[in-house]
């Protein structure tokens, strides 16, 4: 995502040249001088941490109550198939808008664009599953399981 950005910065750099500043589209409607696409664009950003988290959470929660459906197993396994599931919906949701707002600042030439798409690599950064973080996860999984078994069984 990172070299996605330092690319798009470079060619919204050669796009800028070539057009002598003047963006491909988006400048005819603007909101207290930026343009209206930026400014969309920058409340949808605030939007996306939430969403993405949203849909890792249940994501794990549907795949944990499935997990808990099966009987009693060795989980190791399968919840490490849980935890990199969850953790691939957020990145797929912040990575899929990045690219979004990527591709969008060459239509612009808006520099706004790439704050936005830095915005979400450092949502991805601050999610990034450290060892810490994902042990906390493991053993919130595990505690979980156990009492949605325990649960089902009584």
């Amino acid at each position: 995502m990172l070299m996605l950005a330092v690319l798009s910065a470079g060619i919204g750099m050669v796009v800028w040249f070539v057009l002598e500043g003047l963006p491909l589209a988006g400048r005819r409607v603007t909101v207290g001088g930026v343009s209206l696409p930026t400014v969309v664009t920058g409340v949808l950003t605030l939007a996306v941490p939430v969403v993405a988290l949203w849909v890792g959470r249940s994501r794990g929660e549907a795949w944990l109550s499935a997990l808990a459906a099966e009987g009693p197993d060795d989980d190791t396994e399968k919840l490490l198939d849980v935890f990199a599931g969850v953790t691939f919906a957020e990145y797929a949701v912040a990575g899929g808008v990045g690219f979004a707002w990527a591709t969008l600042f060459h239509l612009t030439s808006d520099p706004l664009m790439l704050l936005w798409v830095g915005g979400l690599i450092a949502f991805m950064a601050l999610r990034y599953p450290t060892t810490g973080r994902a042990r906390a996860w493991f053993d919130a999984a595990a505690d979980r399981l156990a009492r949605e078994r325990r649960s089902r069984t009584l």
